[in-house]
């Protein structure tokens, strides 16, 4: 087992009597702290039907009072996976380096939104390929 701490915006849904975070909160979360997930490519996996239950009011709710990086991270995530969902929170290229994972030696760098890529197993662009 592990703990992990993260300060969600949305309330949790009972699922057989036991509190879920609901969608948004998962996604917004990888995208906050991207080292905290054990499994990047079970999340790839699952990631296109992640976004298709999270409605733009949810994900603007989770995003809101989060630094910037966090929605650029998110960008980055999902950009090609579901762009509808990039109008919920209208992202910007980041005008410094953001970094989806630790700061070493990068896997990929995304010129569209200046970030260093150092821990997923593929390009999230790639994903969305994959999935259609």
């Amino acid at each position: 087992m592990r703990v992990v701490h993260y300060d969600w915006r949305l309330p949790a849904t009972p699922i057989d009597g036991l509190p879920v975070h609901q969608p948004a909160t998962i996604l917004v979360h990888i995208a906050h702290r991207p080292t905290q997930v054990r499994s990047w490519g079970a999340v790839l996996e699952i990631l296109p039907a992640l976004t298709e239950a999270i409605t733009p009011d949810a994900l603007r709710t989770e995003l809101k009072g989060r630094p910037k990086a966090t929605s650029t991270r998110l960008a980055y995530l999902i950009a090609r996976i579901a762009p509808n969902l990039l109008t919920a929170f209208v992202p910007q290229r980041s005008k410094g380096l953001v970094w989806f994972g630790p700061r070493r030696h990068s896997l990929r760098y995304d010129n569209e939104w200046n970030v260093a890529d150092t821990i997923l197993p593929m390009s999230p662009s790639a994903v969305a390929t994959v999935v259609r």
